[in-house]
């Protein structure tokens, strides 16, 4: 049995998580959605990053079944561990994950109220919230140009080397599983990635999902050296952003083509 380690971290709706065994859109969702995008490109035309009939296609896209991951635990053929880390996890979205927990096989789901960083040990860190109020853009920088300085939360922060070496045995970190990282950390993606690095633990994840829209908005030179990094260390790198669709859908079907991959190699018989 393949074992598969997904991390998920500052995803607060945890949207790619859900997407891996169904649209976390229903169809009223999707209407909501459209109205708002159309909306949007009334308004701003060409110049919105939006578009008209994306959520339809998510939503048909992952409303298709069978799907590969749920499929693939009821056969047996994998267990899958999802932590799910942020420090402002929706607690209708988990309950959700926790329900599938309870359907479908050798699936574990860990969610984790927390932010994320490189620093040794556990700590406190201000999470500044955004000036309209929506907990989505939430950042550790105060210099973030949504945010209000004056205006924070105290978020307990976990460093995320120790947190995978204290479940590296139990989960098979380094013994074969298919570890994936998917990051949303508002430009501290980098310094979390070089941290898994010094510790030993990057060479065995073979996935990850980042956005990195933000360090490159503060330091594209530094955003360069960052693709570099994750090309010189042999990892799939799956950019994505709210505002495309299509490329949460290719995300979505690139972690369910690394999991049968690797199942298959498994299978397959040894050369003479």
């Amino acid at each position: 049995m393949l074992v598969v380690n997904f991390f998920d971290i500052g995803s607060l709706d945890c949207g790619e998580a859900l997407s891996l065994f169904g649209s976390p859109l229903s169809a009223i969702d999707v209407a909501h959605e459209e109205a708002r995008v159309t909306a949007r490109r009334l308004r701003y035309g060409a110049a919105s990053p939006y578009h008209v009939g994306q959520a339809l296609y998510f939503y048909r896209q992952l409303s298709q079944t069978p799907r590969v991951i749920p499929r693939l635990l009821r056969e047996g053929a994998i267990a899958f561990n999802l932590f799910l880390i942020d420090p402002q996890l929706q607690d209708a979205k988990t309950a959700a994950l926790r329900e599938l927990s309870g359907k479908l096989p050798n699936l574990a789901v860990y969610p984790l109220r927390a932010a994320v960083n490189d620093q040794p040990g556990f700590s406190f860190a201000k999470l500044y919230l955004t000036r309209s109020g929506d907990p989505l853009g939430s950042s550790l920088f105060a210099g973030k140009n949504n945010v209000d300085a004056n205006r924070f939360d105290r978020v307990p922060c976990l460093n995320l080397v120790e947190l995978v070496r204290s479940i590296e045995e139990e989960c098979a970190v380094c013994q074969g599983a298919c570890n994936i990282l998917r990051i949303n950390a508002e430009g501290v993606e980098f310094a979390l990635l070089k941290a898994m690095e010094g510790a030993g633990y990057l060479r065995h994840f073979r996935l990850f999902m980042g956005s990195g829209h933000d360090l490159r908005k503060v330091d594209k030179a530094l955003y360069a050296q960052y693709l570099q990094f994750l090309d010189e260390h042999g990892i799939s790198f799956v950019g994505f952003k709210a505002s495309d669709r299509k490329q949460a859908v290719q995300a979505v079907r690139l972690v369910e083509q690394r999991i049968t991959a690797l199942l298959a190699g498994a299978s397959a018989p040894a050369s003479q």
